[in-house]
């Protein structure tokens, strides 16, 4: 919804509302649910423009739940759900590239916030199991250097 229709068609409250529901799942035990929540995410940074002012500091702190959300015994044997389990990282960590990518005046605007949010995003690469959002990320790096 906030891709196709963008958040000038809600209200303010309404957003906010889809925002919260995306980020409440970004500390999910299923990582099925952890991945949706961070690509949603990178897209409500990809196409909010400055609406993303108001939800920026939640959506951070959601990736970074979703990027420390510690593997447990059980996904570590099972190839599958590690599988699961580094998509979901992976998209948390590209929808951090998406931030510094679309929505550089936000990042710019708060210049420690900025460096910090660039040092975190540069340490956490390379992306290795979502080859898309890898591909992604290095043309971002590339362009942005």
């Amino acid at each position: 919804m906030v891709e196709h229709l963008g958040p000038s068609y809600f209200n303010p409250e309404q957003f906010a509302f889809i925002v919260n529901t995306i980020c409440s799942f970004s500390s999910s035990t299923s990582a099925t649910l952890r991945q949706a929540s961070a690509y949603g995410i990178g897209i409500i940074a990809q196409n909010s423009g400055s609406a993303f002012h108001t939800c920026a500091e939640l959506c951070l702190t959601s990736l970074r739940a979703a990027i420390d959300f510690a593997m447990t015994p059980k996904v570590a044997d099972k190839q599958v759900k590690k599988t699961q389990f580094h998509h979901a990282r992976d998209n948390a960590i590209a929808s951090i590239g998406k931030i510094i990518k679309y929505q550089t005046e936000y990042v710019r605007g708060n210049p420690t916030l900025g460096g910090q949010l660039v040092s975190y995003w540069l340490g956490l690469l390379p992306i290795t199991h979502d080859i898309e959002e890898a591909q992604c990320n290095l043309e971002f790096i590339s362009d942005f250097l």
